[in-house]
């Protein structure tokens, strides 16, 4: 009995130390779980990311993707596929993950921040960012998605905390969960496009970035703000954006304040100032754009 306790003890340590391989991260399945594992778990590194998700690869290159394993499990005729991105550090991580989520979903208590989509669970903790997809919606199956993100996290040694930049966003009328850091230029065009040439010079190391989505009585709005290493270079930045939005939108009297209109009511506004430029796109409204670029100190 002594020998017995002691083996179940063992087990159990081993189960919830630390993972030191991002395979030990993958729950094991076993005939002892409900869930098995399918064909060995496959890993790609750096470019041979786009052999798994051709089409979609850039972008986490773009945030700094080292490598992911992906692992397919069934249970029955049931399967569902766990997927672990170890991205470059804590940042590229928070990035990927802030890029793809969406402030309606549910939120989800795992990792460092986590949410439960209709067929999928995502989360990101320290530098890893991981997707859990399912092929069934019911509640009984989002539950497995999330015990499957526990037992990953578990694995998971460290946690971080997002990047410093997201404060630079206004709190007032600030969406809960819809900031997102920006690294690159492909980045941003998942937000808001501004033209096809990387004109905010945004490299993640020059220049970063963070964007937001706004709500208030008088409407709705988005804000970017991207932070220069050197003074002035933002004002360089505020006139090149200026120059763009004037061929592209109609400004508004009087000129000197920055504020356009799109063809279809859609407004914008431009300040810069302390190395960061900041820049309002697609209120809803000119006195929701006046507003939020009026939150700016």
């Amino acid at each position: 009995m002594v020998f017995f306790l002691l083996v179940l003890s063992a087990l159990f340590l081993s189960c919830n130390k630390p993972a030191k391989t991002i395979e030990e991260m993958l729950p094991p399945g076993s005939k002892m779980s409900e869930w098995q594992r399918g064909e060995p778990g496959r890993i790609y590194k750096g470019n041979q990311l786009y052999e798994y998700i051709n089409g979609g690869a850039e972008i986490y290159l773009e945030y700094g993707f080292v490598q992911v394993i992906t692992q397919e499990y069934f249970h029955g005729d049931e399967s569902l596929v766990v997927d672990i991105y170890e991205m470059a550090d804590p940042q590229a991580a928070f990035g990927i993950y802030s890029i793809h989520r969406h402030p309606q979903v549910t939120p989800l208590q795992v990792g460092d921040e986590g949410y439960q989509y209709e067929y999928q669970t995502t989360f990101w903790q320290d530098h890893f960012y991981i997707v859990i997809m399912g092929y069934k919606s019911d509640r009984a199956a989002q539950n497995v998605l999330a015990e499957f993100a526990k037992k990953i996290s578990k694995k998971i040694a460290g946690h971080a905390k997002p990047p410093e930049l997201l404060s630079a966003l206004p709190a007032s009328g600030l969406v809960d969960h819809s900031a997102s850091y920006i690294k690159g230029m492909l980045g941003l065009n998942m937000r808001f496009y501004i033209t096809g040439e990387n004109l905010l010079g945004l490299d993640g190391t020059h220049a970063e970035a963070v964007c937001g989505s706004y709500q208030s009585s008088s409407g709705e709005g988005q804000m970017l703000v991207v932070q220069y290493p050197q003074a002035e270079e933002e004002k360089a930045k505020e006139a090149e954006v200026a120059a763009v939005f004037a061929q592209k939108y109609q400004a508004m009297n009087p000129p000197a304040s920055l504020f356009y209109e799109d063809d279809k009511g859609q407004f914008y506004s431009i300040k810069s100032g302390g190395n960061r430029l900041y820049v309002v796109f697609k209120a809803s409204s000119q006195q929701a754009a006046v507003e939020l670029i009026g939150l700016i100190s």
